[in-house]
């Protein structure tokens, strides 16, 4: 139990140690026992010594009578309280040994079985067959069902291939999903086996006339990592915890155990076993928090067209007075942080920044790799209310810094408020966005704590209702895709190692791809812009495809 609770599973150094200390302590005891024997017979006390022919009239017994009835008692020649004293530790020492050995026993049993339920299922083995009695009864169940129509479980998805016949082979593929596939051409008798196990059956019931064979299949989506800023999944499914200073190494270890994921707090990984969370859905707001989610389902997002923090009741699908719900986007590197402290944009205005200052070098600006999609809720703010407008004017937002002139000044004239301005595009017009964060008269490398607890910004959680002081909008992931596969670049590394460049703003074209060539013209803009859209909506598509109103209103 301690080595669990400390690591999660017993890693090798550890059982090593354990199991010499335990194997030191046993050589030592035996040993011990050892001298004891020898010192002490442990032989039951026979009861009085037996005649043999030499007493002496009188009762009276010989020397040599003597020393025989003494070593039928114990070769010791001390007192009986001595004798019982050998007896007694001698005993004592065999139990601890006993004791000792079934302990190590049963540790190595939990430590088989621990690591057996904790390793990636494969209940198959290579050439067919059962490779549990997990896999047994999970066969003897998909029989069950099939045969005597049982009602499905729903702990596993089986992918059923069924033809009509007197004579029906079938082969079931058992996978970790919560449906049942099932596909059969008219009245059938079959007989399945899971994971790789084929069976031949005779059917012995009634069969209609000869039909096609049909086979139904399911194609699983690959494992994906998924990272959710402020969100976690506390106090649930924990196995294991370990130091977050590399991301890389947490990962390979959920992979390794087929782990839902792990949560990142204050430098610490608290990793999910695997009745940890499954969907963005299972998890909750917590400010402090950062979770890394790995499955394998494409739709993770299900988010509603309601506000952030709302739910989904029928009366949350609608803004409030002085609120709205939409969509920004953030042009990214692999780099993940809060959406607080920078300037975000419609998804116009960020192709356009793209365009514009990101994809004219190679490598890029910044190293971006990704955008990035939130799904947002403002309040306007009450300095904001005064006007007519609902954003205060966009100021420039760079590592954290606002660095426009007078911006502190700005900033609090306008309570904080989230801030827009128009980017043109062509002939369209997009939309920038500037959400003020902590401390925003300093740079990420200078901010300080005591700065950021006199000036927090007004990102906040759902803990808080928007308008409360020091909240003025709530914000949520709403997934991302990566600029590559959009523009159609395998290797970025190679693309700009063989002199390529995504886009000359002296020849209006790119070198080696054609994605961003003519930037002001209408059509190809169009077409940019609905290569991005369709990405998100082909990975996300149980999420609105679109939240708006985007604009500025001056």
């Amino acid at each position: 139990r301690r080595i669990r609770a400390r690591v999660g599973f017993p890693r090798r150094a550890e059982v090593i140690r354990v199991f010499f200390s335990r194997g030191a302590s046993i050589g030592f005891m035996m040993a011990g026992s050892y001298r004891l024997v020898r010192e002490c017979d442990l032989s039951p006390d026979p009861g009085p010594p037996v005649s043999t022919g030499h007493e002496k009239s009188g009762g009276d017994t010989t020397a040599e009578d003597d020393d025989r009835s003494w070593t039928l008692i114990g070769r010791s020649r001390s007192s009986a309280g001595s004798t019982r004293w050998c007896s007694w530790v001698s005993n004592a020492m065999v139990w601890g040994i006993s004791g000792l050995i079934c302990s190590a026993a049963l540790a190595g049993v939990y430590i088989w079985s621990f690591r057996r339920d904790m390793a990636p299922k494969t209940v198959a083995r290579p050439g067919g067959g059962l490779g549990s009695p997990v896999a047994f009864l999970q066969a003897a169940r998909t029989v069950e069902q099939v045969m005597f129509g049982a009602e499905s479980s729903d702990e596993n998805t089986t992918t059923f291939t069924s033809s009509t016949s007197t004579s029906t082979s079938t082969t079931l593929t058992t996978s970790t999903s919560t449906v049942t596939t099932m596909t059969s051409s008219t009245s059938t008798s079959t007989s399945a086996t899971s994971t790789s196990l084929t069976s031949t059956v005779t059917s012995t019931t009634s069969v209609t006339s000869t039909s096609t064979s049909t086979t139904s299949t399911t194609t699983e989506a690959p494992l994906q990592w998924y990272v959710f800023d402020r969100l976690d999944f506390p106090l649930r499914a924990d196995v294991a915890t370990m130091n977050a200073s590399n991301i890389s190494r947490v990962k390979r270890r959920v992979e390794a155990h087929g782990w839902r994921g792990f949560s990142v707090k204050n430098g610490t990984a608290y990793l999910k076993g695997r009745d940890g969370p499954r969907y963005r859905g299972d998890l909750i707001a917590n400010n402090a928090t950062r979770f890394y989610l790995y499955t394998r389902d494409a739709n993770i997002l299900r988010l509603s067209s309601g506000p952030v923090c709302a739910g989904d009741s029928a009366d949350a699908l609608e803004d409030k007075p002085g609120e709205r719900t939409m969509y920004m986007y953030r042009a990214q590197s692999a780099a993940s942080y809060a959406p607080e402290g920078i300037n975000v944009g419609d998804m116009l205005g960020v192709v356009w920044y793209l365009h514009n200052e990101v994809v004219t070098m190679c490598p890029r600006k910044y190293s971006i790799v990704r955008v990035q999609r939130w799904k947002v809720t403002i309040r306007r703010t009450p300095q904001v209310s005064s006007t007519p407008f609902f954003y205060a004017p966009f100021v420039a937002l760079d590592s954290g810094q606002c660095t426009v002139p007078d911006c502190w000044a700005r900033l609090q004239n306008t309570g904080f408020s989230v801030g827009c301005q128009p980017r043109p595009y062509g002939n369209r017009t997009g939309y920038w966005y500037s959400l003020p964060g902590p401390c925003p008269q300093k740079p990420l490398a200078e901010k300080t704590d005591e700065c950021s607890r006199e000036t927090p910004g007004t990102l906040c959680g759902c803990d808080k209702e928007l308008g409360e002081d020091g909240c003025n909008f709530h914000a949520e992931s709403a997934g991302e895709v990566f600029v590559d596969d959009i523009t159609g670049i395998g290797n970025y590394t190679d693309f700009c190692a063989h002199g390529n460049i995504e886009y000359d703003r002296a020849t209006d074209k790119g070198r080696g791809m054609t994605f961003w060539d003519g930037m002001n013209d209408p059509a190809k803009i169009s077409a940019r812009l609905q290569a991005f859209q369709d990405a998100f909506r082909r990975k996300y598509p149980h999420t609105p495809s679109s939240l708006g109103p985007h604009h500025c209103e001056f």
